[in-house]
């Protein structure tokens, strides 16, 4: 082989290398463009779509709460008492009486305070006599002593007779069996000190 044919093969070799290279870079950049045009147009296509929809979990079904059921307590009822007056005596009194206003130094009578029996059986009554800061005011004129039969009554009869002006007080205690029990009637009355001058004149001084 002559030179010049040397010289044409060993260029011939160093373009085919040359070409070699070209077409290897040529391929991997190929290789890279389409990995990128692929991973982007997946990325566009989830874009679009949204993300996928995750199944609702179900949840697991409340037991209803049994809840025990609460009795209420019975109520207790106090037995039903009458007045102690009513349930042993069955005994019936005024608490108090009024007198009518009088002149101080005269006497009137007080409407009477009757005693009664509403009850079943048979009542023993006793008065007692006047009591109180002004009893001696008052006159006791009748008392109320002895046995009272069911539905039966009796009175008790008073006098006012003031000693001073104003209202005066005093009171009387009636005594019931069986029970020996005590009901205190009141007795007010007011006392009047004007002179009286009907049937003569006062002569002047």
């Amino acid at each position: 082989m002559d030179r010049h044919q040397s010289r044409h093969l060993g260029w011939q070799i160093k373009e085919t290398k040359a070409f070699s290279s070209r077409s290897l870079l040529l391929g991997i950049l190929a290789s890279l463009i389409c990995a990128a045009t692929i991973l982007a147009l997946g990325t566009f296509v989830n874009t679009r779509r949204g993300p996928t929809p995750t199944a609702p979990v179900a949840m697991p079904a409340a037991k209803p709460t049994v809840r025990p059921k609460l009795t209420p307590p019975a109520e207790k009822h106090a037995p039903m008492r009458p007045s102690d007056e009513q349930a042993v005596t069955g005994f019936e009194a005024p608490a108090s009486r009024q007198c009518p206003k009088t002149t101080v130094g005269e006497s009137e009578s007080c409407k009477q305070l009757g005693l009664g029996n509403v009850g079943a059986t048979s009542l023993q009554v006793s008065t007692s006599e006047l009591g109180g800061e002004n009893a001696g005011d008052f006159v006791l004129t009748r008392k109320c002593d002895g046995m009272l039969k069911p539905g039966t009554a009796c009175s008790i009869k008073v006098r006012f007779r003031p000693t001073a002006a104003g209202v005066r007080e005093a009171f009387v205690v009636v005594t019931v069996s069986p029970g020996d029990i005590a009901h205190r009637i009141r007795i007010t009355g007011a006392g009047n000190d004007e002179l009286r001058t009907s049937g003569f004149e006062i002569a002047p001084d």
